[in-house]
């Protein structure tokens, strides 16, 4: 193991610092485009919008990979077009993709994914609807038909069908940039069921999407992002792009924001050259040999590996509402991402760390989950702990209850939020269980913070 010089460290801290200060950031509209046409033909062109999220100028250009002869790439100040040339494929499912590249930039270079369906049938995503849901409950799911993906031009009508169980499954439009088909789960007994959302047009059946509810089984959680498998240690370190995210939930949301002072994660490779924890607070700003760089600052440490590391945001919100992150390993600076910014992103912190299932609440005072095996008393109190709730000064955040049994909502003022005492970046949420909440294995609880930020789902039971 290298021991990096303080001379050395404190070069590094400065010249990142200064080449982090009038950085530019390259950000895009969107990183995923789907186009559908019908055999013979081309689709229209799409175009995107190129953000500087920073400082200073961005100039990017655009690659595609020779083996993409249909994918054609223009860029033009801050705009971009997609153009396909389809006319002699062949019925079936394309996928390419191109980079934006701009080497003076951070968050560079970006790879947008293109999809082309060759085919007569109307594009759905997804093609097939898969759920497990808590028996006798209500879920939706949607159907997305992007604009640009109906290979007529024309939207298809759509209706739905079951094959056992009754008419539990309807349809509605909703719609957005495209359209959206929402699939509606009537509340079922525990069972196995199957249905069909089918489209038509003309009187022709051009498209369906299956639809199988398991009723009375535990929801899978979602699942974090899988961390890289390790790496020799060897070159620089490399951070996954969207690989800075909280450390509750792993921004498992629409949008991933991130507060000051909450407990954020790290994954890539080649981030230290060992496996090291901090072992008191003051925490450290380097473990092994590893440093993390937050707009130039190095940032308290928790936990470093090859493909992980846990560290604390500044408390202080950054210059321009982006946070800079680096990992210097051995000396070495990583490439340069930045994560979005906000006064509060509440994330509860779960029992299985997957960000679903059992929250990390605790019967006041003790060390006891409240699970099944113990559940909180109605009338009682529990601590609930998580991160992203933002400043002390801000108003304390409420605690959200729902579920089978609850009509709407059941919202509560929360008796403590604050700091966890002791542990640096954790927050903890104190409040009591209303006396109203009905019994439960399965509650659904959220914190939600004054500026009307949710956080993720989690459960407690109740009894």
């Amino acid at each position: 193991m290298k021991i990096l010089s303080p001379t050395r460290v404190l070069l590094a801290v400065v010249f990142l610092a200064a080449a982090t200060d009038a950085m530019p950031v390259l950000d895009v509209s969107s990183a995923q485009f789907t186009f559908g046409t019908k055999p013979g033909a081309s689709p229209p062109p799409q175009t995107f919008r190129i953000f500087n999220r920073g400082d200073g100028t961005l100039n990017p250009t655009a690659s595609v990979p020779f083996a993409y002869s249909w994918l054609t790439v223009s860029i033009s100040g801050n705009s971009g077009t997609i153009a396909i040339s389809s006319n002699a494929l062949a019925t079936g499912m394309y996928n390419a993709a191109f980079t934006l590249n701009d080497p003076l930039a951070a968050d560079s270079p970006r790879t947008i994914s293109v999809t082309l369906y060759v085919t007569s049938t109307v594009v759905a995503i997804p093609a097939a609807i898969s759920i497990s849901v808590p028996a006798n409950t209500a879920a939706y799911r949607d159907i997305y038909l992007p604009l640009s993906s109906v290979p007529t031009g024309n939207i298809p009508a759509w209706g739905a069908s079951t094959s056992n169980g009754g008419n539990w499954l309807t349809t509605q439009l909703v719609a957005d940039n495209g359209v959206y088909i929402r699939a509606n789960i009537a509340p079922l007994p525990a069972g196995s069921y199957s249905g069909t959302v089918l489209f038509t047009l003309g009187g022709k059946n051009v498209g369906s999407v299956p639809v199988n509810v398991v009723s009375g089984a535990a929801t899978t959680p979602s699942s974090p992002p899988p961390a890289p498998p390790p790496a020799a240690v060897s070159g620089a370190p490399a951070i996954n792009f969207g690989g800075v995210v909280d450390a509750a939930n792993y921004c498992g949301r629409t949008n991933c924001y991130l507060a000051p002072g909450s407990l954020a994660t790290i994954f890539g490779t080649g981030l230290a050259d060992s496996t090291a924890s901090a072992t008191a607070v003051p925490l450290p700003t380097q473990l092994a040999t590893t440093q993390v760089l937050v707009n130039g600052t190095a940032a308290p440490l928790l936990y470093v590996s090859g493909s992980q590391v846990n560290f604390v945001l500044p408390n202080a919100p950054p210059s321009a509402a982006r946070w800079i992150v680096t990992v210097t390993r051995d000396g070495q600076p990583s490439n340069v991402i930045s994560a979005k910014y906000t006064t509060t992103a509440p994330s509860i912190f779960t029992a299985d760390q997957s960000g679903a299932g059992y929250g990390a609440i605790l019967l006041a005072g003790t060390s006891t989950l409240a699970g099944a095996g113990s559940p909180a008393a109605r009338g009682s109190y529990v601590e609930i702990y998580g991160t992203g709730l933002g400043a002390a000064s801000l108003p304390p955040p409420t605690v959200v209850f729902s579920g089978s049994g609850i009509m709407g909502n059941v919202e509560v003022a929360a008796s403590y939020a604050g700091a966890a005492p002791g542990f640096a970046g954790l927050n903890q949420v104190n409040v009591q269980i209303p006396a109203s909440l009905p019994a439960t294995n399965h509650l659904r609880v959220q914190i939600r913070t004054p500026y009307n930020l949710l956080s993720n789902v989690v459960e407690i039971a109740v009894k």
